[in-house]
């Protein structure tokens, strides 16, 4: 028996005497603007992307620069969640999505068996899958045929859920209203007849994408025939030209990263004798603390199986000062992680795009010049920690909002200690300046056979074994709780599925370098001066030297505020330089470096009309107390 017909016979319940109408049940989620199904990452999943795909297309032209909704390509394991993630901010739809969305939902719930479990919000999620497909297919069809009349949607509204019908209920004019609406709003500044059909490409952002691809030359001489033949002013057009041609430039951009590809090992690979091989590759190249390199070893090969993780730590290489190996270490890491990416010359919009389209595993050296001002990029490395999160940009000069599928493994390496927030998502391994003869052997990038082996057999493992890492619960040491244990429960996931004398090994190296976190002092918030310690390491001589040199700086020339280039300048002219080695060239990006172990770091400031970055005194001022008086 088809559900339409046991919905004309009506559907016997234990309780008949609460049960609730259909008419009711539409009308209350007409009245919200909150959406269950469609936020339901697991029965978005089971509509499937085909159907959502031809759905949402439906709306392209309503949606700001067609760049709101996450990608819907196969590869984009994230889909599901990041949309469900976007639709959950039905006040930043638009109208006409929201209302159909609203409305959607609404049918699903008058063509479902209504009884006490579904208005509670207790039905199956198949059943409510197979509701909501329904829905939308119906919700499709009215929008390529003709509707019925308005009184026969409002008769179907009406009936009862026990109430017989001769024939399934037509798809009610409700899921017109919302196309109906949107076009009434638009008519203001568009009439109807130049609205493109839904489904259909929008012929304007058509026109703005063929002429973002011509030569300045070839825009110049058309620019005034197409502005005429779109009924646009021509400032309008080359607004929109070029943006759109900024948008394109940035596509192109990403779809330009390469990412090597890893083919896995032939044959089956053990476990624990890989993660020895690749934990002594480690220790070949660095001198690290005890139970790094069997960390890095266990994070490459969570790295390898990323989607068998909820969360994915980020790895923090930190030092005190530069020179104690931390680009070596990226060096190694990129030869042994899948689809590795340096980051130092991508800009935020193509960074945004490689992650949502590839999940690279992120490589990020220098953070501390950097980071502590990149708002957005912290953004997209505190949401990569979890998966299915979404990160989200402005984009365009209309400030669009975008959602980017985020979840990606990241390394990052620089001085001194990461913003909270991302030093609470990490693992963290300090490294020291090594001495003369430490070095077992220097790391060729020319020559990496071996890891190049390594890295297929560690692709071939984590596939072999992706199932027992999915499924797998490790224990856990009691010191583990909370976010410490968050961090590192796919690498005791990884040692206890590779087995051997690995977990041993795993519950060694949580316990050197966990306790070598909770032994540094808490990180200084930027531009805020320093609590307790000036510094998460020891302080150098040439650290306090360059203070000190600041502080004269300041006093002698009752600057309150400084462009980070005039302070630059200022120390070239002292007649003494001990904070650096001569053959430094000092510049504003190693002055940020220095000044960040003081928990200082520039800020945008306007002095006498310029702008540009640089430092107040004020920030200063804890840091200027711990070093001795000036001299009278």
């Amino acid at each position: 028996m088809s559900r339409h017909s046991r919905l004309s016979l009506g559907i016997q319940t234990p309780a008949p005497a609460i049960l609730v109408t259909r008419a009711d049940w539409s009308r209350k989620h007409m009245n919200s603007s909150t959406l269950k199904l469609f936020t339901d990452a697991h029965i978005l999943r089971q509509v499937g992307r085909p159907l959502l795909t031809e759905f949402f297309g439906r709306f392209t032209h309503l949606l700001p620069y067609k760049h709101f909704l996450p990608s819907p390509r196969r590869d984009n394991e994230e889909y599901f969640d990041c949309l469900a993630a976007v639709l959950e901010r039905t006040d930043e739809l638009s109208s006409g999505l929201a209302q159909a969305l609203i409305e959607v939902e609404a049918f699903a719930a008058l063509e479902s068996p209504v009884g006490v479990g579904a208005a509670l919000g207790n039905g199956s999620e198949d059943a409510e899958s197979a509701w909501l497909s329904e829905a939308i297919r119906a919700w499709l069809g009215s929008h390529t045929s003709e509707a019925p009349p308005a009184e026969a949607a409002e008769r179907a509204c009406e009936e009862t859920a026990s109430s017989p019908q001769p024939s399934p209920p037509p798809a009610s004019e409700l899921l017109r209203r919302g196309k109906d609406e949107e076009r009434e709003r638009s008519s203001e500044t568009r009439s109807k007849s130049e609205l493109p059909e839904p489904g259909l490409p929008d012929p304007d952002q058509q026109a703005f994408e063929r002429l973002a691809q011509l030569s300045p030359a070839q825009y110049d001489r058309a620019r005034r025939a197409e502005a005429r033949r779109l009924k646009l002013r021509i400032q309008t057009l080359d607004a929109e030209v070029g943006r759109t041609r900024s948008e394109l430039a940035i596509e192109a951009q990403a779809n330009a990263v390469k990412l090597p590809a890893i083919e896995p090992w032939p044959e089956p690979v053990d476990g624990s004798e890989l993660l020895d091989q690749a934990s002594s590759r480690y220790t070949l190249y660095l001198v690290l603390p005890s139970g790094a390199a069997d960390a890095f070893a266990l994070w490459g090969g969570h790295s390898h199986a990323l989607g068998a993780f909820h969360l994915s730590p980020r790895l923090n290489l930190l030092s005190p000062k530069g020179g104690c190996g931390k680009t070596t270490a990226l060096d190694v890491l990129a030869t042994l992680v899948p689809r590795p990416l340096r980051t130092e010359n991508i800009s935020a919009p193509v960074l945004f795009r490689v992650v949502d389209q590839h999940q690279p595993t992120l490589l990020l050296d220098e953070v501390d010049t950097y980071l502590p001002q990149a708002e957005e990029l912290r953004g997209l490395l505190n949401a990569g920690h979890k998966r299915g999160a979404c990160a989200y940009r402005c984009e365009g000069d209309g400030k669009a909002v975008r959602a980017f599928s985020a979840f990606a493994p990241a390394a990052l390496a620089g001085i001194g200690s990461l913003p909270a927030t991302l030093r609470d998502r990490s693992i963290l391994i300090p490294l020291v300046e090594a001495e003369e003869g430490q070095i077992a052997t220097r790391f060729d990038p020319m020559h990496i056979e071996i890891e190049t082996v390594l890295a297929r057999k560690l692709a071939r493992w984590t596939k072999d074994n992706f199932p027992a890492l999915a499924a797998c619960n490790p224990p856990l040491p009691p010191g583990a709780f909370n976010r410490l244990a968050d961090n590192w429960r796919p690498l005791f996931a990884v040692a206890q599925v590779a087995g051997g004398d690995w977990p041993a090994r795993a519950l060694a190296a949580f316990t050197h370098l966990s306790a070598q976190k909770a032994a540094l002092p808490s990180p200084p918030r930027p531009g805020r001066g320093i609590k307790g310690e000036v510094s998460m390491f020891p302080l150098q001589s040439d650290d306090i030297a360059l203070l000190a040199a600041v502080r004269l700086i300041f006093t002698q020339s009752r600057a309150t505020r400084m462009f980070s280039e005039q302070l630059v300048a200022a120390l070239l002219l002292l007649p003494e330089r001990r904070w650096s080695n001569p053959s430094i060239r000092l510049t504003a990006t190693w002055l940020a470096r220095r000044l960040s172990r003081f928990g200082v770091h520039p800020h945008n400031l306007v002095i006498d009309g310029a702008r540009a970055k640089g430092y107040k005194r004020a920030s200063f001022s804890q840091a200027f107390a711990a070093l001795p008086a000036e001299p009278a």
